[in-house]
């Protein structure tokens, strides 16, 4: 894993999501202002919630695929199946 500190206490400004191409756009700046771009490939699934006014940074991480485990990915996508009985929606998230 490794661990982007400079963003700690910045702010996130936006996602772009593009679905057909599965990439992610991230839209990140420092405290000091100084903006990035993140641009995640080959994105199958991102959870992203909780945002509230300010959107301030605890932590910005990454991690190799050898380095994800079964129980990451568990953990990450206990949520679907709810979401899809919530939807009404009887197909399994397919991506």
């Amino acid at each position: 894993m490794k661990t982007y500190s400079q963003f700690h206490d910045g702010f996130l400004e936006g996602l772009r999501i593009d679905k057909e191409g599965k990439v992610v756009e991230v839209y990140l700046s420092t405290l000091e202002k100084e903006r990035t771009t993140a641009v995640l490939s080959g994105v199958v699934i991102l959870k992203a919630g909780g945002f509230r006014e300010g959107n301030i940074i605890f932590e910005v991480s990454t991690w190799a695929c050898e380095e994800i485990t079964l129980a990451d990915v568990a953990d990450h996508t206990s949520w679907i199946p709810a979401m899809n009985q919530r939807l009404g929606s009887t197909n399994s998230w397919t991506g």
